[in-house]
């Protein structure tokens, strides 16, 4: 599944990254990293940002088509 079809609330922990390099490279210096649980926050509508939680902090990630991040609910 897709973070992006996750429910809001739940914890999920990544499984991989379909996204440019350079993103992946920014989202691992910000300590997301295959294998890292994070919660979602909020899920906007319309395809709007996802607000996740790592560490006691949030970020916000929009995503497209070319932009996807697998994940596996935490149970």
């Amino acid at each position: 599944m897709y973070l992006q079809q996750a429910p809001q609330g739940s914890t999920v922990i990544i499984e991989s990254f379909s996204i440019s390099n350079e993103v992946t490279k920014r989202l691992n210096e910000m300590g997301i990293l295959q294998g890292t649980k994070v919660k979602i926050i909020r899920k906007s509508p319309f395809n709007g940002p996802i607000i996740i939680e790592h560490n006691f902090h949030k970020l916000a990630l929009r995503f497209s088509k070319e932009f996807q991040i697998s994940v596996l609910l935490d149970s």
